[in-house]
């Protein structure tokens, strides 16, 4: 008796990876199928979904394909340099602490912030929160580009009525 690895499990491990998109894109189907049968509005956000879901599988897809072939690296924005605080090693853990120590407070503040002002004020802070962190103009400019493009699709083109916030219903409720 040999403990190798069958011929169907080894082909699996190798493929593992391929197995995880085509289980990705069968959910995606299903999930297209499902919201084509819900109303026209509450179908939107599952479309809007499976688009970002079809453009990640498909970038997988090509990376699984012509991976070796593409030189793709590391951008700026991902990388971590050695004068970069957060990426920066530590070696008696102190800096590590005070750091997650730092996000836990970020968050939650923001989550006060939240309740006290409303989502919309609130998310005015997480461009702070980015440039505070990574010290980085380019990259607070970017994440101002996405809570701007989340306004869009949330309250634009969904609708969705976001918390308010204590302040702002206290003014209103005084006015």
């Amino acid at each position: 008796m040999s403990t190798d690895t069958t011929p169907l499990g080894a082909t699996i491990k190798r493929h593992s990876r391929s197995l995880f998109m085509l289980a990705m894109l069968s959910y995606t189907i299903l999930l297209i199928y499902t919201a084509l049968s819900y109303s026209r509005e509450a179908r939107l956000f599952p479309l809007i979904a499976t688009v970002l879901l079809v453009g990640l599988i498909t970038i997988e897809s090509l990376l699984k394909r012509y991976g070796d072939k593409i030189n793709i690296g590391a951008t700026s924005v991902f990388s971590h340099s050695s004068d970069d605080p957060a990426g920066a090693a530590d070696t008696d853990g102190s800096r590590n602490t005070r750091r997650e120590l730092e996000m836990v407070g970020w968050i939650a503040g923001f989550i006060f912030a939240i309740w006290l002002f409303g989502f919309l004020a609130s998310f005015l802070l997480v461009p702070l929160f980015v440039y505070v962190y990574k010290r980085d103009v380019r990259i607070a400019v970017y994440t101002l580009l996405a809570v701007v493009g989340l306004y869009y699709v949330f309250v634009l083109v969904l609708s969705a009525r976001l918390w308010d916030g204590i302040v702002i219903d206290l003014l209103q409720s005084l006015l």
